[in-house]
């Protein structure tokens, strides 16, 4: 069985799609996918809320990223982090087949 990763914005949680009401439109893709047997993970600049977002089917796995590192407080800092998700989260992207992004910076 095939496993997409979805990667979020820099940025950008659960909670944020939620909140700006993309979350209904974004899942559906997904969901589609996931009900075909593909499995679907999302990687988000989250924390443990990500997990309490309702709207979200069960089948997509939710891996937001402060849960296991923690969040910098200087945007500098924030940024380098960013280009080590990768390696702090191999194990839970060894198993993806597909990585897909889903980046648009607005600054």
């Amino acid at each position: 069985m095939a496993k997409i990763t979805l990667f979020f914005t820099y940025g950008v949680s659960l909670k944020t799609w939620d909140e700006f009401g993309f979350l209904s439109r974004e899942i559906t893709y997904y969901h589609d996918l996931s009900k075909k047997g593909i499995k679907v993970q999302f990687l988000t600049y989250g924390d443990a809320t990500d997990h309490n977002i309702s709207g979200v089917p069960k089948n997509i796995e939710i891996v937001p990223i402060y849960t296991k590192a923690t969040r910098p407080k200087n945007k500098i800092l924030m940024i380098l982090q960013s280009f080590l998700i990768p390696f702090i989260f191999r194990h839970e992207l060894s198993s993806s087949d597909i990585f897909k992004s889903n980046q648009m910076f607005c600054p």
